[in-house]
This record gives structure tokens, sequence and C-alpha cells, in this order.
């Protein structure tokens, strides 16, 4: 259903890059959104959407509204330390609206990151370690 949706352009997709919405969306994930615009009755705070970034308009972000106004979007990463939003480039004119994201599509990823395994592979070395160290104690 998705695909023939995308392929007619009622709907549209793009792959997540980035952090800055962690836990939410991660590196790799696939974000269906519907294009839209401003007038959408649908939009409301807390809704996440893909926006042209305002500096860069070549660039879509994909964002949670964190407050709708008269003179635009104040937009918001979920990571709050790891997002550039609106906190630094400020209200998000409508014209850069996009799409309202409809589905996400997790994609895991086994590779090593700073916020994926690397977790998990530190705490084994450490176990292993103090396990060896015991042993070498008992010796």
């Amino acid at each position: 259903m998705f695909l023939a949706k995308i392929l007619s352009g009622s709907l549209r997709h793009c792959r997540v890059e980035g952090y800055s919405m962690l836990p939410t969306l991660a590196p790799k994930d696939i974000v269906i959104f519907r294009p839209t615009n401003e007038q959408d009755l649908s939009l409301k705070e807390g809704c996440l959407v893909v926006v042209s970034h305002p500096l860069k308009p070549e660039v879509l972000m994909i964002k949670r509204i964190y407050r709708l106004t008269q003179h635009g979007f104040d937009l918001r990463g979920d990571n709050e330390v790891g997002s550039i939003d609106s906190r630094q480039f400020g209200l998000v004119n409508n014209f850069c609206l996009r799409g309202i994201v409809e589905q996400v599509f997790k994609v895991q990823t086994a590779q090593i990151g700073p916020f994926g395994s690397f977790k998990k592979l530190k705490q084994k070395f450490f176990e292993a370690k103090r396990i060896l160290l015991q042993l070498i104690a008992h010796q």
C-alpha cells in the first residue's frame, strides 16, 4: 500500500541521517511522509514534520512541531543536546514545510556507533577484564 502511494506521489520518503531525533528516529530509519502545506488542519504541536532547512533549502530536516505561530513553526529535535533546530535558527517559515510524517520504518544496524552496540561492547570488555583480574589474583 505504501509503495503504491509513494509511486503515485501521494506519499514520499526520506532516510534519517544524524542523531537529532533520538530516541524517536535513528540514523538510517526510513520516514514516510505526506506532502502538505501550512493550511493543513492536522498540523499541531507534537507532529513530526519534514521541512526544508531554513539556511540550506536543498537539505530536508525532520523535526517535531514544538509551537505553531502566525510567523512560522518552532521546530525542535527530540535529542535536545544533539539537535540544531529553532533554538539556533529561529522560527521556520511556513513555505519550508514539505510534509507530515505518517510512518517510520526502523532500521536496525549492527555497526558499532556512539549510540548503538558500542555500550554493550564496552560492558563486555570490562566484564572480561574483571574476570581476568580475579583469576590472576587467585593464582
